[in-house]
């Protein structure tokens, strides 16, 4: 059984083995995101790297 969002790649015609891929390469992005109050997206390795500064 796939999870939600592989089965959403595997229901767009990918392979189960793109599927994963796509699934795990989209958590991994989102993951280094930091939405701040003023509506711009930074990478939060980059604002961590910054406020280290």
């Amino acid at each position: 059984m796939l999870n939600e969002e592989v089965q959403a790649w595997v229901d767009l015609g990918f392979s189960e083995e793109e599927a994963i891929t796509m699934a795990n390469a989209t958590k991994a992005r989102n993951d280094d995101v930091e939405i701040t109050d003023d509506d711009s997206i930074t990478s939060f390795t980059d604002s961590i790297k910054r406020n280290m500064k």
